[in-house]
């Protein structure tokens, strides 16, 4: 499998919610259709990463930027509970008449995959048919819902009541003994 990526014999690969399309130059003239089903992340895991990520915002930028931020790693490459599919998870076809489940051409398009995620590692969200937009949205909700309630919690404790501001400045506060104050007109001042 190696070799056919190496030489070039991956022609097209395609990969979409939960599906690689690919295309592999054989010995054959007409190259095999390659087709790896990868099954969609269970919600469960799903709902468990998003809130594992909710103290990471900063890293989500990476995310979105096209680098996989070492502190989410351990996160989302855990197996059996983060983003990368299980055997189980993974069906294969492929044109060719060879009768193993996993040929060569299905080999050089696992590699060929591998590569793409190498490079853009937000492929891994489509695949799993998930939205890297929706993990942001969680975890800017989130830490704005943990801003606005900080701040109404300081709100409570930071305002001095009117009936204290008098105790402050040990003055007595009372509305109706506001003098009256009346300055000369403006063209009499010198």
């Amino acid at each position: 499998g190696r070799s056919y990526v190496r030489h070039g014999s991956v022609l097209d690969l395609q990969i979409k919610p939960g599906k690689v399309n690919a295309l592999v130059q054989g010995s054959e003239t007409k190259p095999y259709e390659i087709t790896v089903t990868i099954a969609k992340l269970a919600e469960a895991t799903w709902e468990t990463l998003k809130t594992a990520s909710l103290d990471q915002i900063d890293t989500l930028e990476d995310l979105l930027a096209g680098k996989f931020p070492k502190s989410l790693q351990e996160t989302f490459f855990s197996k059996g509970h983060g983003l990368f599919p299980s055997p189980k998870e993974i069906t294969f076809e492929c044109s060719c008449p060879d009768w193993a489940s996993m040929c060569k051409h299905v080999a050089a398009v696992l590699y060929g995959i591998g590569n793409r995620l190498d490079q853009k590692p937000e492929l891994l969200f489509e695949l799993r048919q998930i939205s890297v937009d929706e993990l942001i949205g969680h975890a800017v909700d989130d830490t704005a819902k943990s801003l606005v309630d900080k701040a109404e919690t300081a709100i409570g404790e930071d305002i001095i009541a009117d009936a204290d501001l008098g105790d402050v400045f040990g003055i007595q506060m009372d509305d109706d003994a506001i003098p009256d104050v009346t300055l000369p007109p403006v063209d009499e001042v010198s």
